[in-house]
């Protein structure tokens, strides 16, 4: 029941975010006796996502990543936009903040979404849901339901990556017990399976067993970045998790080769503003003025951009959620500084 043909197009228009070009498609389907049976319209976008001599590359390209990590929650439906508005608005958002790629982290987002970064430019890191325990249960269904969120959301061309797991969360074990590290390894091989087009992103944060990209999550802390990165490259092994209450967790398992693999920090900043219970929570301390804050964000972005080997970046996060006062934004999508300046921050002009 499947079938795949090739087209060939003269001086294809590819498809980026500096240039978002869509294709309008129509298939019908024909009987040889009874002429035509049904027809079907979309649409699509000419890229290819690769790593190629340690590079990620877009369209034969370097890209460098400019991610905000996006919980996707809105004010009045919480994981349910009110309108289709709310879901453009949010894409435009991004976009105005300088950031070229959206990690929604920890949801499927609404089709919709994808539709608005497909339309206006903006690359997805497609995320999966965590399961807390790790049990016969969470194999069956996070993988049944794994692969019906590829299958679904394969076709868009914003869709750049693929992250089954995050930080080890319902594999809490996996450096010690062979059957979690097999179903992160397993999961990995069905996602190449289903799709070979795209990086996929095994354990996003620490303890990389497989996957396409070395993924790190670092915030403050007592060493600078620049110090840490090059501990871990040189290390893979050593701790990711220093001083954050996690325990330790290694950038890499033992017998995972992450030699050649794009770096990216894929979680960072998480600079906090505001008050408003005993909960709020951020990384790092709390500015006190909006020029205090600025210069906090400026300061970590950029040890960023003069990191040696890094490719991308994510930064914590778009918006403050519920006691994570973190967000560039408030929760009702009030800029914490003006988006021009947060724009020359995150893009490295400012």
């Amino acid at each position: 029941s499947e079938a795949r043909v090739s087209l060939q197009l003269d001086d294809p228009l590819l498809w980026s975010p500096e240039s978002p070009t869509l294709y309008d498609i129509k298939m019908t389907l024909l009987d040889s006796r009874t002429g035509e049976v049904d027809e079907v319209s979309s649409y699509t976008g000419l890229r290819e996502i690769e790593i190629r001599d340690g590079w990620l590359l877009l369209n034969g390209e370097k890209l460098f990543i400019r991610g905000v990590l996006d919980q996707g929650y809105f004010p009045g439906g919480w994981y349910t936009a009110l309108s289709d508005d709310d879901i453009r608005r949010d894409v435009e958002l991004t976009l105005q903040l300088g950031f070229n790629c959206a990690r929604k982290h920890q949801k499927s987002e609404d089709p919709r979404y994808l539709y608005w970064a497909d339309k206006l430019g903006l690359l997805v890191w497609a995320e999966m849901p965590s399961g807390k325990i790790f049990s016969t249960e969470l194999v069956q269904a996070l993988t049944s339901e794994w692969t019906d969120l590829v299958k679904r959301d394969r076709a868009h061309p914003c869709v750049m990556a693929w992250v089954p797991f995050n930080e080890s969360w319902g594999v809490w074990h996996q450096s010690s017990r062979p059957q979690q590290r097999a179903f992160v390894d397993g999961v990995v091989g069905l996602t190449r399976a289903l799709d070979i087009s795209r990086p996929v992103i095994g354990n996003d944060g620490w303890e990389f067993s497989s996957g396409d990209l070395w993924t790190i999550h670092l915030y403050v802390e007592q060493k600078t970045l620049t110090q840490r990165l090059n501990e871990l490259i040189k290390s893979p092994q050593s701790s990711v998790t220093e001083g954050n209450g996690m325990g330790s967790r290694a950038g890499a398992l033992p017998g995972a080769n992450v030699e050649g693999l794009p770096i990216l920090l894929t979680e960072c900043g998480g600079v906090g503003y505001g008050r408003f219970s005993d909960s709020d929570f951020s990384y790092g301390g709390l500015p006190e003025t909006e020029v205090e804050l600025r210069a906090a964000i400026q300061e970590i972005a950029q040890t960023i951009h003069v990191a040696p080997k890094l490719q991308g970046f994510v930064w914590t996060q778009l918006t403050d959620v519920q006691q994570e006062i973190n967000g560039l934004l408030y929760f009702d999508r009030t800029p914490k500084l003006p988006l021009e300046t947060l724009c020359e921050i995150i893009t490295g002009v400012g």
